[in-house]
């Protein structure tokens, strides 16, 4: 096995590594949640307590079912783009620090797309890759910059475009992003893709 060959197996099993960490750390909230909602549904079941008592034990219900569920595979789907960013950016110092990303484009992964470019060998217009991620970035910088609103977004139509290009995926609840986790899965799904490119380099 020659160097390089040795370099990229163990940027990629890094790689690897670091996502699975953000994956297991999802599963496992996941599980608390739910066995706290069984737990509650429990509760609710036996309950004989005053009126007042009950509605508290019904919004805590409601919470454990669907709102903290929510906000993890929100905050799943940022820590993946975390590493997203992350990853890029050391493949461009690791492979091709000669290539400038200093130029107009702006933004936090829209400013590597010549190493994207490097990775899909030219061809990003073959790639559903790059697509996706550029779309995840304005989902990104709604969710930082307008706390999910999109009514406060500077590009509310584009964010408009992005749910309605993945239905049962995407929602609006309040006039703010919901992520479901299936999108989140697909995302890491497309980080996968871009850890076995390494290969090509």
């Amino acid at each position: 096995m020659d160097e390089k060959q040795i370099k990229n197996d163990f940027f990629q099993m890094a790689s690897n590594v670091n996502v699975s960490y953000i994956v297991a750390f999802h599963e496992y909230v996941r599980d608390k949640l739910e066995d706290k909602e069984s737990e509650l549904s429990e509760q609710l079941k036996n309950f004989s307590g005053s009126r007042a008592e009950r509605v508290d034990l019904l919004v805590e219900h409601e919470t454990f079912l669907k709102m903290y569920p929510k906000q993890l595979s929100t905050n799943t789907f940022l820590l993946l783009y975390s590493h997203l960013e992350e990853h890029i950016h050391h493949i461009w110092r690791m492979y091709c620090p000669e290539i400038d990303i200093t130029g107009k484009i702006k933004g936090s992964i829209s400013r590597y797309k010549p190493v994207f470019k490097n990775l899909y060998k030219n061809k990003l217009s073959n790639s559903n890759a790059w697509e996706f991620i550029k779309e995840c970035e304005q989902l990104r910088n709604c969710i930082l910059h307008a706390n999910g609103r999109i009514d406060l977004f500077k590009k509310p139509d584009e964010i408009d475009r992005i749910i309605k290009k993945y239905p049962n995926l995407l929602f609006v609840e309040n006039k703010r992003i919901s992520i479901d986790y299936d999108f989140v899965s697909k995302f890491y799904e497309i980080i996968q893709e871009i850890i076995k490119r390494i290969e090509t380099l």
